[in-house]
């Protein structure tokens, strides 16, 4: 299981911190942190959110093998769970779970994300965020995945276009002969996370922890 760990700094952009450093800091209501877990093993994510007490259907949901888009509220946290892609043309979907909380968001996913290390370094570099709160974090993190499934999607119909032009021209037909065609309707899931995460967050549904809301309209 490997793990990454920061907090924001004074200027709101993120440093790296040891995964002890993280844990003192998640009863520190004045940290802000960001927990990405890779390949997590059963007993290691237990032990490593252990103090957070959270709902067991969190663990379950991040261990489960085979998953689906998800958005719940789990008492004190609010739990995600969308679709990431790591190329236009591999029909392979991997799942990213992301757990909510008022001074922490945990990032879970069982393959490399090379979209969320960027995301890492580019805030520890050159960005930084315009409040220094959990919500900055999981707005830049769902943005950053969206973002990204839209070039894959615009990718992706350039190629079935050029495919029809040769004669696959019938539904049935693009999706056999042509992997990118399937994708495209994976990259609609996405899509579908946000617009149920927006809907919590301005008033559609309930919102599990404080300050998100602000976050979110700013970010935007």
């Amino acid at each position: 299981m490997k793990v990454n760990t920061y907090r924001i700094k004074e200027d709101n952009g993120l440093e790296r911190t040891t995964p002890d450093q993280a844990a003192k800091g998640l009863s520190d209501a004045t940290s802000c942190l960001w927990i990405d877990i890779e390949q997590p093993s059963v007993d290691g994510l237990k032990d490593l959110l252990a103090p957070l007490d959270l709902h067991p259907l969190v663990f379950d949901n991040c261990l489960e093998p085979a998953a689906s888009p998800l958005l719940a509220p789990y008492n004190k946290c609010l739990f995600v769970r969308m679709p990431i892609q790591q190329s236009w043309d591999r029909p392979d979907i991997g799942f990213l779970c992301i757990i909510g909380l008022s001074n922490a968001i945990v990032t879970v996913h069982a393959s490399p994300a090379p979209s969320l290390e960027k995301l890492a370094d580019d805030f520890s570099t050159t960005m930084s965020f315009h409040v220094a709160g959990a919500s900055a974090i999981l707005y830049h993190i769902i943005d950053r995945l969206i973002d990204e499934d839209m070039a894959f999607a615009l990718a992706s119909r350039r190629r079935v276009e050029a495919l029809a032009e040769k004669g696959y021209r019938t539904l049935s037909g693009a999706v056999g002969a042509n992997p990118p065609k399937a994708n495209s309707y994976h990259l609609k899931s996405p899509w579908k996370v946000a617009d149920c995460l927006n809907l919590a967050i301005l008033g559609g549904g309930p919102n599990p922890f404080h300050g998100f809301e602000m976050g979110f309209r700013f970010e935007s």
